[in-house]
Formats: structure tokens, sequence, C-alpha cells
């Protein structure tokens, strides 16, 4: 492949149809056809890359992007599967599709280890951790930070409750958690007191006032 090798291309119908569709110029388009021609499964190959573009703002840089892929053998990398975006997809039961994905876009970053730790306080924060692994997609490909979980945005809960974390990677411990030991504490406590500080006289002033009542 060289630099001007693409002009000899012939342009398969379905590439021209996805160059018409994205606004690919005739070198692009070429390059394209010239990058799947050396793909094992071509056919595969483009219906991954009508998804990859439906959510690109910039389609023929992103092209170019992913035919250097392809040459470079790196094109599709999440189907070779990842042991951390696996144990990830694990732990927040995220279904086959987004653990796809989220494996494909992971697999060319240099920073991945510090994209899956914000990722993870972000899925522990999501009511439907599948669902935002797709829309928070783009941001990862643009190697946009995930910044602070925004609790109350759409594909979050609206506050952290127990056994969630923090933007920090910290267990948040619900109130009930806490206050349940701390009463049982108290009322121990109290118990003692009374067992310490307890005599006949009261206990006989009690008994006093039940027979009045009943009286």
């Amino acid at each position: 492949v060289t630099q001007d090798s693409w002009r000899g291309v012939k342009i398969e119908p379905e590439v021209q149809d996805l160059a018409d569709h994205f606004g690919l110029d005739e070198r692009i388009t070429g390059k394209l056809q010239e990058a799947l021609d050396q793909r094992e499964r071509p056919g595969e190959d483009l219906e991954v890359m009508w998804e990859i573009l439906d959510e690109a703002r910039n389609p023929p840089g992103l092209t170019m992007i992913k035919v250097k892929e392809m040459l470079e053998g790196s094109f599709r990398a999440g189907e070779k599967g990842d042991t951390q975006v696996a144990a990830l997809s694990k732990r927040f039961g995220l279904d086959e599709r987004a653990t796809y994905k989220l494996s494909e876009v992971l697999a060319t970053k240099a920073n991945r280890n510090e994209v899956l730790r914000a990722l993870e306080t972000h899925l522990a924060a999501s009511n439907n951790p599948s669902a935002l692994v797709m829309l928070r997609l783009a941001d990862l490909r643009k190697d946009i930070p995930l910044g602070e979980v925004p609790y109350g945005s759409k594909g979050y809960r609206d506050r952290p409750y127990l056994g969630t974390y923090d933007r920090d990677g910290n267990k948040v411990h619900g109130r009930g958690e806490r206050g349940g030991r701390g009463g049982e504490r108290d009322r121990n406590e109290r118990g003692e007191r009374g067992d310490e500080g307890g005599d006949g006289s009261r206990g006989g002033g009690g008994g006093d006032r039940s027979r009045s009542r009943e009286r």
C-alpha cells in the first residue's frame, strides 16, 4: 500500500454506498476499499464501519483512523477479548454488545487503565450499565474524560446508595447501616447503665405505681 495506490482500486457498490452516505471523498473511499481488500472478512468489517461512522462527528477523519487500524491488524480488536473488560462486564452485568464495543474502543487506548478506573466508578452509579456504556462510547473514542458522576442525568441514579461507589472509587455506605450499628451500641450502653444503677427501691416504686393504676 502506497500513498497513491488507492487510485487503481475498484470500488465495490457496498463501499460506495457507505461513502455516499457519510460524505467520504474519492481518496478516502479508495483507501477504505484498499484496506478492506486485504481483510479476511471485509463484509463484516463494512458492517462495523456503518455502526462506527453512524456515531461519528467527523466520518471522513474517523474512516482514515479505521483504515490505519485495518492495515495494522488492530481493527475490531474487541473480538479478541480483554480480561479487564470481561471482569468489568461480569461485575456490572454488561450485555454482549456493550462488552464488545467497549473492548474495541479500549484496544487502541494508551490510557486504557485510567479509562477503566473512571468507567468503573460511573457504572457503579448507573441504573443501566450496558446502556451507559453505549451512551459514552463516542466520548471514549474521542478521549473526552468521563468526569464526575452526574447523578440524576440520563443513565444514572438520582443519588448514591449502599453498595455503590463515589467519584473517587470509595464505597458509599448508607445511613441505615451506620445508624443500625450505632443504635445497637446505644441500646447496649443504656442497658449496661441501667443494670449498674438499678436498685430495689426503684423497682419497688415501680411496683407501687403499677398497683395504684390497677386500683
